[in-house]
């Protein structure tokens, strides 16, 4: 999911700033706090599951109102909260 959100708003083309780069920075985030949770696929366990479900919740919601935060929902809402409504729904 990090890497999809690190790369989707450029294969989209998404071309104003907020709108690409809040899932950018969140894609980051995802792929870094991965590799710092204690669990198999994490590479350094500094952060208990818990906590790396918490951080996954957080995102999500940040990723859903994202346009409203940083004023882009004029353009384009639809995307964001449907990822971050879909990631809820699996978690």
């Amino acid at each position: 999911m990090g890497i999809m959100l690190m790369v989707g708003p450029s294969l989209l083309r998404w071309n104003h700033d907020a709108e690409m780069w809040a899932p950018m920075v969140l894609g980051a985030s995802v792929v870094v706090y991965n590799m710092l949770t204690d669990y198999e696929y994490g590479l350094v366990g500094v952060f208990p599951m818990a906590v790396h479900l918490s951080m996954d919740v957080i995102g999500e919601i940040f990723l859903a109102v994202s346009p409203w935060i940083f004023g882009f929902s004029d353009r384009m809402w639809m995307p964001h909260v449907i990822l971050g409504a879909m990631e809820l729904l699996l978690e």
